[in-house]
């Protein structure tokens, strides 16, 4: 068969159309492309990137939400307006409204931030996750904002978000920031304690101009320990630790103002969360306990209490830890170190140190150097002294001599050996005086006690022997010899003179018996009359002897020394003690004889009141020698105000004479 290659040339004309169709199609896709390109550049030059559109040939259709009807009508013109576009169809619409125009930012606790709420326009959203993103480098982004119209000025609602950014980045885990409109909320726990004041300082004094702060729910970290301490020193009272709030704060701190009205208060408190039960109240109760010290320091640690510091007085010591114990919440543990600030001594001079004893009772008066120098003194008197009971009326003070501790025991060795006396030493002289009834020792203990003291003390030792001396005892007992010889020769002689008179009486008898039975026998015979006893000196007579006696001694005594008393009063003065003490021994002499211890009073005062302070001063002496071991039977005191004055009231002089005891010795 043979070919015909005009057939071929039909076949060749369809295969060119296809050709010429699919070089057209390729020529419209890049026009479409280009016309695409142009209008999307135009429309995001023109801050219109929210629409988009799609191109058939040159025919561009629009599609997106826009934020405002002029956005709609400036999309199109604008893609109207590229060079190549042939017809626009208009497929865009409106965001929907939102009268309740919300944002928000939360941190979770899964290491996420999630925005939500609305946002206005893609781009303001790329502007937040932008600042989040840069905000919060280390969390992953979980975005749920969504378009919406509604917002606010766009640039102050904006400022308000990064403003919430920025505080919420100082919060922990579960804390959120809302923007309603122009009202801002922030929620959450500080990070720490600087971050807390940031966040608090930002919102007081930076918000963004036109934002309004809607809730600030901010709260301080819970720190634990929580601790809190206050320090009085000087005077500056330093507050430091944790507060629960700024109210709080202020409450303590015009407590601390209250409790040290003189005192600068430093405030160093930081706010913080977790403190315990009752813990404002136990801080307000501790700081008047603190206000009462000298110096001391208060501190909190979660529920334990400690107080420590310095007290005026003991009084004031045990005060306070009875108030601790007793105005601090049961909560709350307490430990108290409150001390006794050690008074300043007063310098004494001269340095006077005395010890006046009389067999029954050790009186100390005066100074000594230090506490352990009296608790020293003490125990030497007791030792020296054993059985008497100790008065002791010593001060601490300084000014003593520093040979004071081995002069005063010596004295005390020497005064244990005395049946009474007084010990003084003033600066470095050593004073002693006192009474003993053992020659030999009356005699040496002046040399014992300067040799106890060496050289250090000046003494001046003086004892007055009161028993009966070797050369007396002899006169006395040559005497008695001497007496009994007399009183044995009369005897005698009264026995011979008996017998003699007996035996003449005898005779007479006899003689007048032999008469009488030579006369008649009714003659009656004279009975003989019986010997009479010897005349005895009746007891009565002795025993007013003994008192007049008693009477005279007493009087001497008081004559010689003193009994006085304090003014207006009937307490004996100290230097009375020596008196006292020599008419006990003279008491005891006389032990038959009752005596009345009379008080007397000069002419000052009513009737009643002198009545009553002589009644007073002679019951103090009664009252003294009972004590002194006089028999309380024999002793009784009685009262005469002025009635019995020595002396006219009319001077000093004489008033002193009329005040007076004096004592009535009378016998049994």
């Amino acid at each position: 068969m043979k070919c015909n290659p005009f057939r071929w040339a039909w076949g060749i004309v369809p295969m060119l159309g296809l050709g010429g169709l699919m070089h057209l199609s390729g020529v419209f896709a890049g026009v479409e492309a280009d016309l695409k390109r142009q209008a999307e550049a135009a429309l995001s030059a023109s801050g219109q990137s929210w629409a988009t559109m799609t191109f058939s040939g040159r025919d561009a259709a629009v599609v997106g939400e826009a934020v405002e009807n002029s956005d709609q009508l400036r999309a199109n013109g604008i893609i109207r307006s590229v060079w190549g576009v042939r017809k626009l169809d208009d497929l865009t619409k409106l965001l929907d409204e939102e009268k309740n125009y919300v944002w928000g930012a939360q941190l979770q606790r899964d290491n996420k931030l999630r925005l939500s709420g609305f946002v206005p326009n893609p781009q303001t959203r790329s502007a937040i996750v932008g600042a989040a993103k840069a905000t919060f480098p280390g969390r992953e982004l979980d975005d749920r904002m969504k378009l919406a119209r509604g917002a606010p000025n766009l640039d102050l609602w904006v400022g308000g978000i990064s403003f919430g950014i920025k505080q919420l980045a100082a919060l922990k885990p579960g804390s959120r920031v809302d923007l309603d409109g122009t009202s801002l909320l922030v929620e959450g726990e500080a990070e720490d304690i600087n971050a807390y004041k940031g966040v608090k300082s930002a919102l007081q004094t930076s918000m963004p101009q036109g934002i309004r702060l809607k809730s600030d729910k901010v709260t301080p970290p819970v720190v634990k320990p929580y601790t809190w301490g206050a320090r009085f020193a000087g005077s500056q009272v330093q507050l430091t630790g944790h507060v629960s709030s700024e109210r709080a704060r202020d409450e303590i701190f015009a407590g601390a103002k209250r409790a040290f009205p003189k005192a600068a208060v430093v405030d160093r408190q930081q706010i913080a969360a977790g403190e315990p039960k009752d813990w404002q109240q136990t801080v307000l109760a501790v700081l008047t306990k603190l206000g009462r010290l000298e110096e001391g320091f208060a501190e909190i640690r979660d529920a334990q209490l400690t107080l420590t510091g310095l007290a005026t007085d003991e009084a004031t010591a045990a005060d306070l830890r009875r108030a601790i114990k007793s105005d601090i919440p049961g909560s709350f543990k307490t430990t108290e170190v409150i001390k006794v600030k050690e008074q300043p001594l007063k310098v004494v001079e001269p340095f006077v140190t005395g010890i006046t004893a009389n067999g029954v009772v050790v009186m100390l008066t005066g100074y000594v150097p230090s506490p352990a120098a009296r608790v020293a003194l003490l125990d030497a008197v007791k030792a020296g002294l054993p059985g008497q009971r100790i008065d002791d009326r010593l001060e601490v003070a300084t000014g003593a001599h520093e040979a004071w501790q081995g002069c005063i025991q010596s004295g005390v060795l020497g005064l244990g050996r005395l049946k009474s006396g007084r010990v003084q030493m003033t600066g470095r002289s050593l004073d002693m005086s006192g009474t003993t009834e053992n020659e030999a020792l009356s005699q040496s203990l002046v040399g014992e006690v300067r040799s106890a003291a060496g050289a250090s003390c000046a003494t001046d030792v003086k004892i007055a022997f009161t028993g009966i001396s070797a050369v007396e005892l002899k006169r006395r007992a040559d005497a008695a010899a001497a007496q009994a010889t007399a009183d044995e020769a009369a005897r005698r002689a009264a026995v011979e003179a008996a017998a003699a008179r007996k035996a003449a009486l005898d005779e007479a008898v006899r003689r007048a018996a032999a008469e009488a039975a030579a006369r008649s026998a009714s003659v009656a015979v004279a009975p003989v009359p019986a010997a009479q006893p010897a005349p005895q000196v009746p007891q009565t007579s002795r025993a007013r002897a003994e008192a007049a006696n008693c009477q005279t001694e007493l009087t001497q005594i008081k004559n010689e020394g003193v009994i006085n008393f304090k003014r207006a009063s009937a307490e004996i003065d100290a230097q009375s003690n020596l008196t006292l003490g020599k008419l006990v021994q003279v008491m005891g002499t006389c032990a038959a004889a009752r005596i009345e211890v009379q008080g007397h009073t000069d002419a000052e005062g009513t009737p009643d009141r002198k009545q009553n302070l002589s009644n007073r001063r002679a019951e103090a002496v009664v009252k003294y020698l009972v004590a002194a071991g006089v028999d309380p039977s024999r002793l009784s005191a009685v009262g005469y105000g002025d009635s019995k004055p020595v002396a006219s009231n009319d001077t000093a002089g004489n008033r002193a004479k009329n005040r007076r005891i004096e004592f009535d010795v009378t016998a049994e």
